[in-house]
Formats: C-alpha cells, structure tokens, sequence
C-alpha cells in the first residue's frame, strides 16, 4: 500500500516537473518571438523621433513597448511556476524597476492574484539599501537567485505596510541585468536593473530547484534589455538613464 502511494506520488511528481518543462519552453519560445517584434517596433518609433527629435516623447514611448513586453511575458512566468508547484492562481509576480535620478527601484508591474490595495502602500527602495545591494552581492558571488521566507532581515528586506497582507510569505527573487561591454578592452559593465519577485501566499513555497527556472527566467529578460539598452545607447543615451529626456 505505501510503495504503490510512493509511486503515485512520483508519476505525479514527474507530471509536475513535464509539465513546467513545458511551460518554460513556452516562456522561452514566446520571450524570444516578443523580442523580433518588439524591437522592431523600437526602429519604427526611432524613425519617427529622427523626424521631430522629440527625446522625451521618444522614451516614453519606448518604455511604454518594453512595459507591454514584460507584462506579456510575466504571465509566461506565473503559469511557469504554478506549473512547476501545482499552485494554480496563488502565485503572482511583480518586477521593480531602477528609476532616474532617485536611483531606487519602484514597482511598475503585478500579474497575477494579488490585492490592489498594494499599489496604494507601495513604496520605492533605494539601490544602496536592502534588497537590492544583497541581490548584487549574491549575484557578484554567482548565487543571483535569493529566496526569502516570512522571517526577513533589513538587509535584504524593507518592511512595509503591504507585509501584512500575507501575500508573499515566501518570495523568490531574481536579477534582471543589463550588460554591456567594450570588445576592444574586454571589459564589461553590469547593472541591476529590475528586480523579478514571484511571490507565494505559502510559506516554504519554493526550494533549490526552483532557483534554475528563475535563473533562466531572468536570463532571457536581461537578454533582451541588455539588447534594448545598447540599441538606445546609440540615440545619446542608456535604457536606465532619464536624465537628458
């Protein structure tokens, strides 16, 4: 009796891990499709500023594209890893993106269930505190997935009034990067910016095994905004940088 449940337990263990498999396949496969397209769109809105050399309406517009990319596909990673632990319509996500000239990352997408009283009590993190300087160190030492329960320290959390909503005992936090390098010096320059939260209403959510999904997740984002930042460097300025619009 107990080895034929061991074995149920397995085979549906095993469909589990099939089925996310599949679903970050898909994540993949749509991440890089949305990329042709949403950079074409770039060129077609770069044309038009080479027109009326309008730079502040030019990057509005151009995050407004990148938003709908990432919202695309941030549903892509929600179905990923309510796939992978059998969690339909727990999990959410969210991204926090690196705001100039504050220099602080503020949340500019949620997919998922979560409550809307969250976009009222939201508040900005500076990048020298908290999270952010612990995701850049844990990145630096090759351990840039971080998974955080409800019992969080500051140093790699900030308290705020959305904690008590309990939407996010367990979190599981990943870099999105921009890299750019110089082939003649063979340097290269990296910066955090935005930071990808799946969040989970459970405690003890995710494990080790989650971290090599989140990394592949968040390595095919900073692919494409690494991407988008050098082609925007080519105007005048980064992706990140609002400070000349």
């Amino acid at each position: 009796m107990i080895e034929a449940k061991l074995r149920k337990l397995q085979k549906r263990r095993s469909e589990f891990l099939l089925e996310a498999v599949e679903e970050l396949h898909d994540f993949v496969h749509t991440a890089r499709d949305d990329a042709v397209q949403y950079l074409e769109r770039y060129k077609a809105i770069l044309a038009q500023f080479l027109q009326d050399e309008d730079l502040k309406r030019f990057h509005e517009q151009i995050l407004e594209e990148f938003q709908k990319y990432l919202h695309r596909n941030l549903q892509k990673v929600v179905t990923l890893f309510e796939a992978l632990n059998d969690r339909p319509r727990k999990l959410w996500v969210a991204v926090r993106r690196l705001e100039e000239p504050e220099r602080e990352y503020r949340t500019i997408l949620r997919v998922g269930k979560y409550s809307k009283d969250r976009e009222v009590h939201s508040l900005d993190i500076p990048e020298s505190t908290g999270l952010p300087q612990y995701l850049r160190q844990q990145y630096e030492r090759n351990r840039g997935i971080v998974i955080l329960g409800p019992n969080r320290s500051a140093a790699t959390w900030m308290s705020t009034q959305n904690d008590a909503l309990g939407e996010d005992r367990s979190v599981l936090i990943g870099p999105i990067m921009i890299k750019s390098g110089n082939p003649l010096t063979a340097s290269e320059k990296r910066e955090l910016y935005m930071i990808l939260y799946v969040n989970s209403p459970e405690e003890n959510a995710f494990s080790t095994g989650d971290e090599y999904y989140m990394r592949c997740c968040t390595d095919v984002l900073s692919l494409f905004f690494s991407m988008a930042s050098k082609m925007m460097e080519e105007t005048g300025f980064g992706l990140v940088s609002q400070k000349n619009a």
